[in-house]
């Protein structure tokens, strides 16, 4: 079951439950679809928007039973408060106080019951069988990560020209060949897509018959576009100048009309924060002055848009001059952190006041997070494309920090590039919303926090 059917079915569950607790509250009498049509609409719409901001939409978190209750007895409790908030405000949304209780206490059961049978059919089957010419290191690597969405995709084996490969191959798969029979090689197979893994010079030769599987209803792609549609990020290891060049995306930002929308929402959406949060702001600043001494907001040179510096401002979570042997990445447990410190750091707390550098314009809300230049001219000599992050304004919050735990190693620099440059290809305002309302079950939750 995809997120998008996943979606309809909580909207008929959540439907079905606002019905039996309005049969029970007000009685057979009164249709509550016709008579409260507004908050009823509002209850659904607020429901879907809690379930993706703790991202119950995601299907490897429908496997694990503890953590999925949580998440959707935290997503119900969201979408009632935000409800009953609105039925406060405007007096003619009011629904009957017990309906909103009645209606959470029904849909839950329901709701988890779904999400358990979702997990049922993926692991029961239902598989995309993969096809894979080339046998290469790109074509290994997308087996392992298309091996590791369980219950999505199954690789069935790989096709080369040389015969001395043909057998079992890694994982105990099927290698076949040669790629000139790839069409009768996927229909014997059962395959529904075919990847080119190989190189592009190697596969000339074939056209013809990738075109006949193609027309015949297999999908082919290459490589890296399935290695983005199965993982969300861009294998940077694997990509070449040509493909940057030509892949659709990576301009979107240089369009007038996108960045001043996104630069419109920047400036709206963090005074509105600053202006909420301010109250907690102030106690968070006192805490710190009380719990250490030093300052409570820390200052810090980043690389932003253009490979310009600027001076960053976070809460101070770590002991005065806890850099002054030199910049180092945070590691987990890290001592240098304070009481107060590890609270702020863990829900994400310590990046409030960048609202104040997105209002000045050197960030944005959504991006790639902002680096030192120690870790910036470190990271740009081992790692291809690392500059490419650098192409548009730095975030508060990005797609990296909602797909990626904290990184501290070049390796999670990597992956982490892999991520911001799906961002960057693929920027949109509605991606930014998105990454937004995710961003808050992150702080909910701590995810990621050192």
């Amino acid at each position: 079951m995809n997120s998008s059917i996943s979606l309809i079915f909580d909207l008929l569950t959540i439907s079905l439950s606002i019905y039996l607790s309005s049969l029970l509250v007000l009685g057979p009498d009164i249709n509550i679809f016709s008579y409260h049509t507004g908050p009823t609409i509002f209850i659904l719409l607020a429901s879907v928007l809690s379930f993706y901001i703790f991202n119950l939409y995601d299907t490897p978190k429908l496997r694990k039973s503890g953590e999925t209750a949580i998440r959707l007895a935290a997503g119900v409790g969201l979408a009632n408060i935000l409800a009953g908030f609105v039925s406060y405000v405007f007096g003619h949304w009011q629904f009957p106080q017990w309906l909103f209780i009645l209606q959470a206490i029904i849909s839950y059961p329901l709701l988890f019951g779904l999400r358990k049978l979702s997990s049922a059919m993926h692991t029961s089957g239902g598989k995309e069988r993969v096809l894979i010419v080339g046998l290469g290191n790109s074509a290994q690597e997308l087996a392992r990560v298309m091996g590791d969405k369980e219950g999505e995709y199954q690789v069935v084996g790989y096709v080369v020209d040389d015969k001395e490969q043909w057998g079992v191959g890694p994982e105990g798969l099927f290698i076949g060949g040669p790629v000139g029979n790839v069409l009768s090689i996927a229909q014997a197979q059962q395959a529904k897509t075919i990847v080119l893994a190989d190189e592009p010079q190697n596969l000339n030769a074939h056209m013809d018959i990738l075109l006949q599987a193609k027309l015949s209803g297999i999908v082919v792609e290459e490589m890296v576009n399935a290695y983005e549609r199965v993982t969300n990020r861009i294998p940077v290891r694997f990509i070449q100048d040509r493909w940057l060049l030509l892949e659709q995306g990576f301009s979107l930002y240089s369009k007038e009309v996108i960045r001043k929308l996104k630069r419109a929402m920047d400036i709206i959406l963090s005074s509105l924060l600053l202006l909420l949060l301010g109250p907690l702001m102030l106690v968070v600043a006192l805490l710190i002055r009380r719990d250490s001494p030093g300052p409570s907001i820390f200052r810090q040179s980043r690389v932003g848009e253009g490979k310009k510096e600027f001076t960053l401002y976070k809460f101070r979570s770590m002991v005065q001059d806890a850099e002054k042997n030199g910049a180092v990445w945070a590691e987990q447990h890290d001592t240098r952190v304070t009481k107060i410190g590890y609270w702020i750091r863990r829900f994400r707390i310590d990046e409030l006041p960048q609202l104040v550098n997105v209002l000045k314009g050197e960030m944005s809300l959504v991006g790639p997070r902002p680096e030192r230049m120690e870790f910036v001219q470190k990271l740009e000599q081992t790692i291809p494309y690392y500059y490419l992050r650098h192409t548009v304004k730095p975030g508060i919050t990005g797609w990296a920090q909602i797909m990626y735990p904290y990184g501290a190693t070049q390796e999670d620099a990597l992956r982490k590039l892999e991520y911001e440059l799906f961002y960057i290809k693929n920027m949109s305002l509605l991606l930014d919303v998105k990454i937004l309302c995710r961003t808050i079950g992150v702080m909910v939750f701590g995810e990621g926090a050192r």
